[in-house]
């Protein structure tokens, strides 16, 4: 285990899981698995872990992360499979990676670090189709921990991003702040639940329940500087910002795709003053 300290952040990087601790409390991490790199714990100030890593019903939903079920490569392969792993019992098409080549990190701000982190998209062979390129932006505050996701991914040859509904960016929410299990999921205008959510283009959906006598939610935003994507909501604790699931997007050599989001942990409920601060600031920053 290695260990790096840069004002109020300490950073150990243990085997497979780099750790982000603010002011002593345990915020992040990091990890690298063997078919993708993801974000697993999210945590409150308060403490509140608001991510699963992997549950029962769907093993490869960890945390927060990046993938795409159906990726056509144009040659004789069946579609490339970046979401389901090898070892499921739902595996059904060719198995793919991403794998975390570089990750780095920088101080901005007292209470803010960043995370940059360089990927590949291998197929079958562990030939490269997409490059992928992250800033994980982490702001910890006194009610309110966020990361702000920045990511472009560059097509290596020409592939296809098929329509499909697992894609892109999942975030899977731990079961206590879920509607299956007594939480409760809210969007921007007020609706509840995944009837009432998904497809739907809200601003923000937010997955909050009670720990003990106190109440804790995980926000996902839309993307800034873009029009909104269709909510991809489950009530058993998923929330996908996914392009694909109405259509595919077809990408020659060098085209880029663009994705700029939040995921905030918070204590309290959507009506948190420093959470609403917080959005209203990455509005302002991407006005």
């Amino acid at each position: 285990m290695s260990q790096s300290s840069t004002d109020n952040f300490e950073i150990r990087a243990e085997t497979r899981r780099t750790k982000v601790f603010y002011r002593g409390k345990y915020v992040t991490a990091f990890n690298d698995c063997t078919w993708r790199p993801y974000i697993y714990p999210l945590c409150s100030p308060s403490g509140a872990c608001m991510l699963h890593e992997a549950s029962v019903d769907h093993p490869f939903h960890n945390g927060i992360f990046f993938g795409h079920r159906a990726i056509d490569t144009h040659g004789d392969a069946l579609p490339l499979d970046c979401w389901v792993p090898l070892y499921s019992p739902l595996y059904t098409f060719c198995s793919g990676r991403i794998i975390c080549r570089k990750r780095d990190w920088k101080t901005m701000a007292e209470n803010t670090i960043r995370f940059s982190e360089q990927s590949e998209w291998l197929d079958q062979l562990s030939t490269p189709i997409l490059t992928q390129q992250t800033q994980y932006e982490i702001q910890c505050g006194d009610s309110v921990n966020s990361i702000r996701i920045q990511t472009t991914m560059t097509a290596c040859s020409r592939i296809t991003l098929n329509q499909i509904k697992e894609a892109l960016l999942c975030v899977r929410i731990a079961d206590p702040f879920c509607p299956h299990n007594g939480g409760t999921m809210v969007d921007s205008a007020g609706h509840l639940g995944e009837e009432n959510i998904i497809d739907t283009t809200s601003e923000w959906v937010d997955f909050q329940g009670r720990r003990g006598a106190e109440t804790f939610g995980l926000l996902v935003h839309q993307p800034f500087g873009r029009e909104p994507i269709p909510w991809f909501v489950r009530d058993y604790g998923l929330a996908g910002i996914n392009d694909f699931r109405h259509g595919p997007l077809e990408m020659t050599e060098g085209r880029q795709y663009k994705l700029n989001s939040l995921v905030a942990a918070h204590d309290a409920d959507h009506n948190n003053p420093e959470l609403i601060a917080l959005v209203n600031t990455c509005h302002s920053d991407n006005a």
